[in-house]
């Protein structure tokens, strides 16, 4: 996977499409803000995607490789879909009592939505794009978001997409105290 840095999705879909051949395919995979979109896939299509990239696009702009254990977000993550899939089948599922973005087509689902729609968004986020800055692009000016677990990269994110959104990183000491204010207030 590598971090594509200034270049517009346009050019990015392009230079995927450019290298991609049967068995050795990339794809665009996060599209984390405006100017940031990361590609994965077959390590070598990567590799040449990159390098279209540096060959046909002019304009400043950085490619970054990442240090993952997968092409996540790809085509080539199907498989573990599949399985987890299977796992999905083995669960009960009940219909969701608040509405939520999928990331996989930056559509709202409303409260009540059918268990089968839920999954199947599941599914699909382990092998298709992660449309996050479409998704955060959907949320109203006044939304507080959560970020929860370690780090804050996803409050950077937010901010670069849309600064007026207010982001908790509940990663720090006074996190709740933070919370809590912004809830009184």
């Amino acid at each position: 996977m590598f971090a594509i840095l200034k270049v517009p999705e346009n050019v990015v879909r392009e230079a995927c499409a450019a290298v991609s051949k049967p068995g050795s395919e990339v794809m665009p995979a996060n599209f984390n803000e405006q100017t940031q979109i990361v590609i994965s896939g077959e390590s070598e299509a990567c590799l040449r995607a990159v390098k279209w990239l540096e060959e046909n696009y002019k304009e400043a702009h950085r490619s970054m490789e990442l240090n993952v254990s997968a092409p996540f977000h790809s085509s080539l993550m199907k498989p573990a879909a599949d399985k987890l899939k299977l796992e999905f089948q083995k669960m009960n599922w009940n219909k969701n009592n608040v509405p939520y973005i999928a990331n996989i087509d930056a559509m709202e689902y409303s409260a009540g939505t059918n268990p089968d729609i839920i999954q199947s968004n599941l599914f699909e986020q382990a092998y298709g794009p992660v449309l996050w800055t479409q998704s955060i692009l959907k949320l109203s000016d006044d939304t507080l978001c959560l970020e929860v677990g370690p780090g804050r990269v996803l409050m950077g994110l937010v901010r670069k997409i849309n600064k007026n959104i207010k982001v908790v990183s509940m990663d720090k000491e006074d996190s709740f105290a933070e919370l809590e204010d912004l809830i009184r207030n």
